[in-house]
């Protein structure tokens, strides 16, 4: 069996857990200029087609991309954060099993530098909510992840339920079982 991929219409992927196991997700980083490389889903696809997590963190590493992304990509042993904006990439975070946060914009100062103007207000805003909500609330099933993205996103919109994200995942390693959740719908397995 080939690999399982998250995404929406018009999209190679968002998300996605390889054939042996590992997972990667990959949120959509906004570069100032467009770059000469490959777009962050097809680098997707081909990460996840590594046969192990140390190959597929390489060909992120190693594979410039027209926009940006940032990703985390874990093997339930370890986990990396990379942020990547055309042919730059850093590495922000290495940790085994851990928690870690993220959303649309760049951590990294070098990277601040060069990401589009203007950063969303709300994306700073929301990661401020998921930081502090994830240390109260310290989510440890699908189902409590799930109610964790869910209450971010009340708390970043409360009167405006448009402007809330269109889809969570959530991946558990251990089975490579993969919840989705519509805006408020239901999840689905």
């Amino acid at each position: 069996a080939g690999a399982r991929v998250i995404g929406l219409p018009g999209s190679l992927g968002l998300a996605g857990v390889s054939a042996s196991g590992f997972a990667i997700q990959a949120n959509v980083l906004r570069p100032a200029k467009l770059g000469a490389g490959l777009p962050g889903s097809a680098a997707l696809r081909m990460a996840l087609d590594r046969p192990n997590l140390a190959s597929a963190r390489a060909t992120i590493e190693r594979t410039p991309l027209v926009d940006g992304r940032s990703w985390m990509l874990a093997d339930g042993r370890d986990l990396f954060g990379i942020e990547q904006l055309g042919d730059a990439c850093v590495l922000t975070r290495v940790s085994p099993k851990t928690g870690h946060v993220h959303t649309n914009h760049c951590f990294d100062p070098a990277l601040r530098q060069r990401e589009g103007l203007p950063r969303c207000a709300a994306s700073f805003r929301r990661m401020e909510l998921a930081s502090t909500l994830y240390v109260q609330q310290r989510p440890n099933t699908a189902e409590q992840v799930l109610e964790f993205l869910a209450a971010v996103e009340q708390a970043a919109f409360p009167s405006d339920p448009g402007a809330r994200a269109e889809l969570h995942w959530v991946i558990e390693l251990s089975t490579g079982r993969v919840w989705l959740r519509r805006r408020a719908g239901a999840a689905i397995e």
